[in-house]
């Protein structure tokens, strides 16, 4: 059978991963702000402070930012929001449909990953603040 990806070792990727991580553990222990959570809220302080030069380190316990915004309404994709927050998601590129002049809905993942794309933020998952509080 022909190769599909080419050879790496276990060695080599849990060294990258671990590298990656502790750089920015470095990196970050010297911020302006700690956020704890990556929810909706979390991520949108995170987005204007770092549009105004803050830098801010975003901790969240899960493996996945977004919280309830990532799996959406009734554990389904779709999030809806009602006028004018649509107006954030015209500020992201986010597309969304409209279905009422006063509601808006769109996929909860594209919205978190828009979110992310445009603004530095850092974003340290499946941490907690007491296991990350010895280095500060």
């Amino acid at each position: 059978m022909e190769k599909i990806f080419s050879e790496a070792s276990e060695k080599e990727i849990t060294r990258t991963i671990a590298q990656m991580f502790n750089e920015t553990l470095i990196e970050y222990s010297d911020c302006d702000v700690i956020i704890i959570g990556a929810g909706p809220a979390g991520l949108m302080a995170g987005r204007e402070l770092c549009k105004n030069g803050i830098k801010t380190l975003i901790i969240e316990q899960n493996n996945y930012i977004g919280g309830g915004y990532w799996v959406g309404g009734y554990m389904m994709n779709p999030v809806t929001v009602r006028y004018p927050a649509n107006k954030i998601w015209d500020e992201l590129g986010v597309p969304y449909r409209k279905i009422s002049d006063s509601l808006y809905a769109t996929w909860g993942p594209h919205a978190c990953s828009k979110l992310m794309h445009l603004h530095v933020i850092q974003v340290l998952d499946s941490s907690s603040l007491p296991n990350l509080m010895t280095w500060y």
